[in-house]
């Protein structure tokens, strides 16, 4: 065990690059190349991300522009809007209708959602969720809302990286650089907090964001360069979010995610659809999960002062 103290500082303009036989080695900023020291990292995978290849992030309602608007029956309007932004969405539509029972019934809905959320809040206040500032808040990866990466996940047994960028894009980069680079990318897949590959698996990741948790399958001899979401499962609870934090079992068997908004810990048995929950009464909400290299015991981080 060394101790920092003991590491030689960089000289001004030098950035320390890896160390070797307990020595620092630094370079120049600008010629910065691990490979003037060491070969052993000349087989990985090289990544370079530049603003070019990044995708723009659509609120989803750029396309309707595109359209005339036309006149449909009240019905289906409200149907439309209960598909594209939800039940809450679409009773505010129908309370702004002009039959009188229609509105009437749907403002008091509304009425009664408000004060059953106001009573689950008294009971939990974990649920109060205020969007990404929460996630940039209890994040692993420092200033997660600025950030252009924000996390990484190495394969456990082969030598690629799954890189999450700030568009919502997970790009798998393989120690083939001349090989086709996989984007998982999905509209619902929003604000991204953490990747894991399955153990004893080399073509399935489980991507954690802002509603749940999406596992792709990921085949390495594929040609496609974007695979398309019928190649994923999604995994998906009302209360359960934001996802913070998401961990394999050593055999890959199961899966465990936390979400800050959540005192409850799930555990999914991804093969036969199953879920379980470890609760505990009076915590808060969850933000880093890790097994034990056994897979006997499990380590959770939560929001408050409290670690089991």
């Amino acid at each position: 065990m060394r101790n920092l103290e003991d590491f030689e500082v960089p000289n001004d303009g030098e950035i320390s690059l890896c160390e070797i036989n307990g020595r620092m080695l630094s370079m120049n900023y600008d010629y910065a190349n691990v490979n003037a020291f060491t070969k052993t990292v000349e087989n990985y995978p090289k990544i370079h991300i530049t603003r070019d290849v990044l995708h723009s992030v659509s609120s989803g309602d750029e396309g309707k522009a595109l359209f005339l608007p036309v006149n449909v029956s009240f019905l289906k309007q409200l149907t439309q809007v209960y598909y594209e932004q939800g039940l809450v969405e679409a009773l505010l539509t129908a309370s702004s209708h002009n039959h009188l029972i229609i509105s009437t019934t749907a403002l008091l809905i509304l009425d009664i959602l408000k004060y059953v959320r106001k009573v689950r809040l008294v009971l939990n206040p974990n649920i109060r969720y205020s969007g990404p500032n929460l996630i940039n808040q209890f994040s692993q990866t420092r200033n997660w809302l600025c950030n252009t990466i924000r996390c990484i996940s190495w394969h456990p047994h082969v030598l690629k990286v799954a890189v999450v960028t700030c568009d919502d894009s997970v790009r798998i980069f393989s120690d083939d650089n001349t090989a086709i680079i996989p984007l998982l990318r999905y509209k619902q897949q929003r604000n991204i907090t953490c990747v894991a590959w399955r153990c004893m698996s080399n073509t399935e990741i489980a991507v954690g964001h802002e509603n749940g948790i999406i596992i792709w399958n990921v085949d390495p001899n594929s040609l496609v360069a974007r695979p398309s979401i019928s190649n994923a499962i999604m995994l998906q609870r009302l209360d359960h979010r934001p996802v913070m934090s998401i961990a394999w079992s050593p055999k890959g068997d199961k899966l465990v995610t936390c979400a800050a908004c959540d005192n409850a810990i799930l555990v999914w048995d991804v093969d036969l659809d199953k879920t379980s929950s470890l609760k505990r009464p009076g915590s808060s909400g969850n933000i880093l999960m890790k097994w034990s290299t056994t897979g006997e015991k499990l380590f959770s981080c939560s929001s408050g002062l409290v670690f089991r």
